[in-house]
């Protein structure tokens, strides 16, 4: 028997791989699935409910971390996160803290959901955006930009794909944005956050050039921040169009990730986990499903000495390479491919009935 998904949908590209995982069941007559639009609601705006089999009510949360309510005030976000899971039966969270447990309500399950990337339905899920883009008719640059962006987001999971080859040479990979200070000119504690997080990407790009030379693909997109920080570092849009992006993933062996805003894991990451590639990664802070190990799955750094010694060892060791990639391979066929991904947090919900 079918199991029957009843999915509140509101736009949201933190929710795009929840949607495609959703769909992908549906159109492998996996599930039946049912889709109405609703409104964004602040604090939810990230987070996706869904009702299963008529019965248990889930919530999907894609947030970057624990920021529920947009204020610095922890105390508020753990009262909205508490209000959340009282609502509901099951609660799959990306940024999943096993510490906030006790926020749980007794009556919810509180479930690690998995790594984020922004992969899109192979058939859209609702007729979303035509309203607002026959607003901008009387805009008609706007709209181009616009058209522009959804054509650079519609990327299937397909895309992103790639088995565990190893190239020759071996190549490393670090291209990424520096995030701009203004985005939080209004807390202190994000904007050194920020300032912490853009430190270690340009000390990290500038190690790996001087390390691996002509073997090290890497640099920062070109935004205010790039040209007053590291100017030096900006690379063309023939390395961050999204497209041009994932060719130069599949073209390393060794992709590296650092920490993302609000102590989150990067969607990098899990780019790297579709395309089957060796990982140097800043340590992660949030917990995720099945065996996502250190040593097997991602070699850990927290300084620029470390980095450059944990990519010479995986050059050394063509074996220790294979093996990564492969382990990443599983790894994504298990718990990272939208379908998969959704399909585990569905029998989850059926093993764990109360």
């Amino acid at each position: 028997m079918k199991i029957k998904c009843e999915l509140q949908y509101h736009k949201s590209r933190h929710l795009n791989q929840v949607y495609a995982g959703f769909e992908k069941l549906y159109q492998n007559n996996i599930i039946d699935l049912k889709v109405s639009k609703t409104e964004m609601v602040e604090g939810e705006d990230m987070v996706c409910r869904v009702l299963i089999n008529g019965k248990y009510k889930v919530i999907y949360d894609t947030l970057d971390g624990l920021n529920w309510i947009k204020k610095e005030d922890e105390s508020l976000n753990l009262k909205q996160f508490q209000k959340l899971t009282r609502e509901v039966d099951f609660y799959f969270k990306r940024s999943y803290l096993s510490d906030i447990s006790e926020y749980v309500a007794p009556s919810c399950s509180y479930l690690p959901l998995g790594l984020n990337y922004n992969v899109v339905p192979d058939h859209k899920l609702v007729n979303d955006g035509l309203l607002e883009s026959l607003k901008k008719l009387s805009r008609p640059k706007q709209l181009y930009r616009d058209v522009l962006n959804r054509k650079v987001e519609q990327i299937p999971s397909s895309s992103y794909e790639y088995g565990p080859r190893v190239n020759i040479p071996n190549k490393v990979l670090f291209l990424c944005r520096l995030w701009e200070y203004e985005m939080y000119d209004d807390s202190p504690i994000f904007q050194a956050q920020i300032e912490q997080i853009n430190k270690s990407r340009i000390a990290s790009i500038r190690a790996c050039k001087e390390a691996f030379g002509d073997n090290f693909i890497g640099g920062v997109y070109d935004n205010p921040t790039s040209l007053k920080y590291a100017p030096d570092l900006i690379v063309s849009n023939d390395y961050t169009h999204k497209l041009k992006f994932l060719h130069h993933i599949r073209s390393a062996n060794i992709c590296i990730g650092t920490t993302g805003l609000h102590n989150s894991i990067g969607w990098k990451l899990g780019e790297y986990v579709a395309a089957s590639r060796a990982i140097i990664s800043e340590p992660l802070h949030f917990g995720l499903p099945g065996d996502f190990v250190e040593g097997i799955n991602y070699l850990k750094f927290t300084n620029t000495e470390e980095l450059i010694a944990n990519i010479q060892m995986l050059l050394d060791s063509p074996n220790k390479l294979k093996a990564m990639m492969e382990a990443n391979h599983a790894y994504y066929n298990a718990y990272l491919k939208p379908d998969q991904m959704i399909l585990n947090t569905l029998h989850k919900v059926l093993s764990l009935e109360k």
